[in-house]
C-alpha cells in the first residue's frame, strides 16, 4: 500500500515537471533574441490607408542592414496607379 502511495507521489511529480519543462518560451522574449541577432532583413506586406470613405492601398517593402550605421530603405507602391516612392535612410 505504501509503495502504492509513493508511486502514485512519483508519477505526480514528474508530470508536473514535465509540464513546466515543456510550457513555450514567451514569443516576445523569442522575437527579441531573434532581432537582436540578425544583421538584416526584408519585410513586405500590404497597407491601407482610410481617410472618409476613401480607401488608399499600398504594397510596402522595409530593408534593415546593421553596419557601423544602420540603413533602412522603405518602398511604397500605389496599387492603383503604379507610382513607386522610396524612403532612404543611410
Amino acid at each position: 500500500m505504501k509503495t502504492k502511495i509513493i508511486a502514485g507521489i512519483g508519477i505526480a511529480i514528474l508530470a508536473v515537471a514535465l509540464i513546466f519543462t515543456m510550457k513555450p518560451k514567451s514569443f516576445s522574449d523569442e522575437f527579441a533574441q531573434t532581432m537582436k541577432d540578425m544583421d538584416s532583413y526584408i519585410l513586405q506586406g500590404n497597407m491601407e490607408i482610410t481617410k472618409g470613405e476613401d480607401v488608399k492601398a499600398y504594397a510596402l517593402e522595409v530593408g534593415y542592414e546593421k553596419g557601423e550605421k544602420d540603413y533602412f530603405k522603405v518602398t511604397l507602391t500605389d496599387k492603383e496607379l503604379n507610382q513607386e516612392q522610396i524612403i532612404l535612410r543611410n
